[in-house]
């Protein structure tokens, strides 16, 4: 769970007064948290699962055992590191790329295609160890972790496809609205791209669902093919990347809406998300990673 947790600081929470440009992102990014979720999860619990002492007593692991999961995590998580960075700067870059005046579609997603490259390496990683610890232990020990992990990803995943956080993006968008003043009919308009992009990815969404229950039962058996997991990882990643297209260009097509002044009025707003962001990762360790939280929703 520890690590788990970790790698989830790559889509961070953010608090308090600038709840208003949380709801700025839903507008300007393209959908980055959609879609990383599929490369944090799926590919294995962190380095390894969550081998922490409580799970080393429910597996009755052997000091020798435990030293050797041990290693296997601190080599991936060395491994990561550097790879994580990486993610941290093109996420600089990306931001750029929406700061412009006029955003350049191509261009966010072909960085978007470089962050997929490093996220998709970093997920291989994860189900090399995850693989590697599994060798580690016994066909009971094994057995035993495939029962203790057989209902744990399946809670709260169920859901990403139609009307996904439609009701908790709808308070941040009415936020912003009131921030920027918008006008009833550019109101208006922002419903119907959003009305327009959800129905154009429904069927990739409850597609990628589906994919995503069945690496949750590849894990569960006790004895997952990597062969298997992999074709399936592919699949959700072009699902994936359909989705965000749609988003890019949904998110293009509502910047065009607003006025210079609210353009302006949009970026400042995000520029203090930024800041506020900057100081929350040196003050907090899971927020290190400075992500997108709450852009996924459109």
């Amino acid at each position: 769970q520890t690590e788990h947790r970790q790698h989830e600081e790559d889509t961070m929470k953010t608090h308090g007064i600038i709840s208003s440009a949380l709801a700025l992102s839903v507008l300007l990014t393209s959908g980055m948290a959609y879609a990383e979720r599929g490369h944090r999860h799926h590919g294995g619990h962190g380095h390894g699962m969550g081998f922490g002492p409580r799970m080393a007593s429910e597996l009755n692991l052997t000091e020798e055992q435990q030293a050797k999961i041990r290693e296997l995590r601190s080599e991936a998580r060395q491994e990561h590191r550097a790879l994580r960075q990486q993610i941290r700067e093109m996420r600089e870059e990306l931001h750029e790329l929406w700061m412009a005046d006029q955003p350049n579609e191509a261009a966010i997603l072909a960085k978007h295609a470089q962050m997929d490259a490093i996220h998709s390496a970093m997920r291989d990683r994860r189900i090399e160890t995850r693989m590697e610890i599994a060798e580690a232990l016994t066909p009971e020990q094994r057995q035993r972790l495939a029962q203790l992990r057989s209902g744990h990803g399946r809670r709260g995943h169920r859901g990403h496809g139609p009307g996904h956080h439609r009701g908790h993006h709808g308070p941040r968008l009415e936020r912003l609205a009131q921030q920027l003043d918008l006008t009833a009919e550019q109101r208006q308009q922002i419903r119907a791209f959003r009305s327009q992009a959800r129905e154009a990815t429904r069927e990739a969404r409850i597609d990628l669902d589906d994919l995503h229950e069945s690496l949750q039962e590849q894990w569960a058996s006790g004895q997952p093919n990597r062969q298997v997991i992999n074709v399936l990882h592919q699949q959700a990643d072009a699902l994936r990347q359909t989705i965000r297209q749609e988003r890019v260009r949904t998110r293009i097509a509502v910047l065009g809406v607003l006025t210079p002044e609210q353009k302006t009025e949009l970026r400042q707003l995000m520029a203090e998300r930024r800041e506020r962001r900057s100081h929350g990762r040196h003050g907090r360790r899971g927020h290190r990673g400075g992500g997108f939280r709450g852009m996924q929703g459109l």
